[in-house]
């Protein structure tokens, strides 16, 4: 869990958000399978021209609620993770730099500093993307 040590409880917080809307939404997409077999025999199975516009009349509104309710979830989802991939990314650079300050002056006469600040802003966005 070294990925994580960085996280409090708000972001563990958003990460079971994050866990719970992702599952949401992914169930989305069996239902959508289910909804279109449930059409499809609705057509074949009724004779009647306005009977068959009301079922798809019906079942366009449950697609589009299910389609508001997945984007919905995919949305909490990926904000949550957003979020929480932002706040350890900030902790991380402020221990990252606070490690850095504490070193002895000797360090900084043998590392490069150009070499410092690349190496600290290209591990903080590879820690982020790993969260995130």
């Amino acid at each position: 869990m070294e990925l994580f040590r960085f996280a409090e409880g708000l972001d563990y917080l958003l990460i079971a958000l994050g866990i719970i809307f992702a599952m949401v939404a992914g169930c989305s997409f069996p239902w959508f399978a289910y909804l279109w077999g449930k059409i499809l025999d609705s057509f074949l199975t009724t004779n009647d021209a306005n009977q068959r516009l009301d079922n798809a009349a019906y079942y366009r509104n449950i697609f589009f609620y299910l389609g508001v309710g997945a984007l919905a979830a995919s949305w909490v989802a990926f904000a949550s993770w957003t979020i929480v991939s932002e706040r350890m990314a900030v902790k991380c650079r402020k221990a990252y730099m606070k490690s850095l300050l504490r070193q002895d002056v000797g360090w900084y006469d043998v590392t490069n500093q150009f070499e410092l600040s690349s190496n600290f802003n290209k591990d903080a966005l590879a820690y982020q993307r790993a969260t995130g």
